[in-house]
């Protein structure tokens, strides 16, 4: 699925990097080499990304394709703060933020095990197609949602209307996770055909959207702000109808752009070429063999991410500023969980740049997994943070050193994951565990499994950290 290598040299040499339209997040071959005296201990030497030729309806295409991939996993966790608002006086407010992330995971999981398995007897365009158009559905269910939430006399008395109502957002959360896997798999498949300009346009959407909705998200929470007055809290209703609103017309949009690519010239030369020598190239490859070569970096990245979902969003977004009263606008209860959105994705997104950057290339499985375990360090200092609704103050009292500290959690999620995506599914990087080039395909599938098994672990484990944590 990772492009990387189209050949095995023996050894790699630095060339400066050339621009193209988009980021260059994953590195391709120089096309010279010479010998390198420190390359790393596992026998991988970084290289220099290279451009791609791929027509520019092409690229923006699978831009969008890699936003709609992550849309609905970040239009659920900017929206939390609103949900947990609704569900204020009920028994669920507290493990809302969990529960939602556990059954978008474990539905992410399952259905995404059987968009797989069936993937090589299935028509990918009719795939992309149906799932971009599934999507929308339940995000425009969210939306209209916000017109009929339980009234007060239900939120008050934890009566049927809130408890239809948190059965309702458990169901749509798990139905859009659902739709979204086939997009996944469809859209990543896809993307391969074409090579690895359209495998870089679908991750640089998938980081690119992150900051954008969060972006949106404070934007018309600032609107609802300003909607109201000093004295009572803002109303986020008509802000989070608006984000998913445009969320679910940015998914049309995508499958308009994408039908007007089906009818290319190009896409009838990919997906032909690709069909003619698909067969002969995966007789002989197991998944299972595949995996044997691959786990080390799977285990990183699964490591990676269930430090991050353990804590993000369902302590982070009950984390408040500590400045004293009267607060910049910013910096109130209603406005700050969306600030962190927005910073932190921005921090991912850049750290996903990282391994294009000769200095931040380090294939490595050993310092991946260092990396990912130190990261557990995370867990106790945002549980230190300002989550407590007490007198007495936090021990880390300071949005300075909050901030801090969720600016490295993201650059490092960032950074790890797609540096593990990277090497694990190369040939040339994973030299230790023997991958050959006909594997690296099924080996990026076989860590997408890894990514999503730690997204998993990583919404349960959040039940029991926010057990741990302060009462809000």
């Amino acid at each position: 699925m990772l492009d990387l290598i189209a050949s095995t040299l023996p050894s790699w040499s630095w060339k400066r990097r050339r621009s193209s339209g988009l980021p260059h997040t994953y590195p391709a071959p120089s096309a010279e080499y010479a010998p390198i005296p420190d390359a790393n201990e596992d026998g991988s030497v970084p290289v220099a990304p290279s451009p791609v030729t791929i027509d520019a309806l092409t690229r923006w295409t699978f831009f969008v394709l890699g936003c709609a991939i992550l849309l609905p996993w970040n239009a659920l966790i900017v929206a939390i703060p609103y949900f947990t608002s609704v569900l204020s006086h009920s028994s669920h407010s507290r493990t809302l933020a969990s529960t939602l992330s556990t059954a978008f995971t474990l539905s992410n999981l399952l259905f995404l095990l059987h968009a797989t398995s069936t993937a090589p007897h299935s028509n990918p365009r009719r795939r992309v197609t149906l799932a971009l158009g599934l999507t929308a559905l339940p995000l425009l269910l969210f939306g209209l949602s916000t017109l009929g939430s339980p009234s007060e006399e239900d939120k008050d008395g934890g009566g049927v209307g809130v408890a239809w109502y948190y059965a309702f957002l458990v169901v749509n959360t798990a139905a859009c996770a659902a739709a979204g896997s086939y997009l996944q798999s469809a859209g990543v498949g896809l993307a391969s055909l074409f090579g690895q300009g359209a495998m870089q346009a679908v991750f640089s959407g998938q980081g690119a959207i992150a900051v954008l909705i969060s972006l949106l998200q404070l934007i018309t929470s600032l609107a609802s702000a300003h909607s109201t007055s000093p004295s009572r809290p803002a109303d986020l209703g008509p802000g989070t109808l608006a984000f998913f609103l445009l969320s679910a017309l940015f998914l049309i949009g995508a499958l308009a752009l994408f039908v007007r690519l089906v009818c290319s010239p190009a896409y009838a030369a990919a997906v032909s070429s690709a069909d003619a020598d698909a067969a002969h190239k995966r007789g002989d490859v197991s998944v299972w063999e595949v995996n044997r070569k691959v786990w080390k970096y799977g285990l990183a990245v699964m490591l990676v991410f269930v430090v991050t979902l353990s804590v993000f969003p369902p302590i982070t977004s009950r984390i408040r500023s500590t400045h004293p009263p009267p607060q910049p606008l910013l910096l109130t209860p209603a406005l700050f969980p969306a600030l962190h959105f927005l910073l932190f994705n921005i921090f991912d997104l850049l750290g996903r740049s990282l391994p294009s950057l000769p200095l931040f290339f380090r294939p490595s499985h050993r310092l991946l997994l260092a990396v990912s375990l130190t990261r557990t360090l995370f867990i106790p200092l945002f549980l230190s943070c300002n989550i407590s609704s007490s007198s007495s103050p936090p021990l880390i009292n300071s949005d300075a050193a909050y901030l801090a500290i969720l600016a490295l959690f993201g650059v490092s999620n960032g950074w790890a994951s797609t540096m593990g995506m990277i090497a694990g599914s190369s040939a040339e990087f994973n030299l230790e565990g023997g991958l050959r080039p006909e594997e690296r395909d099924t080996a990026a599938s076989v860590l997408l499994f890894w990514l999503t098994a730690g997204l998993g672990l990583g919404s349960v484990a959040s039940f029991g950290v926010g057990w741990a944590a302060p009462p809000a």
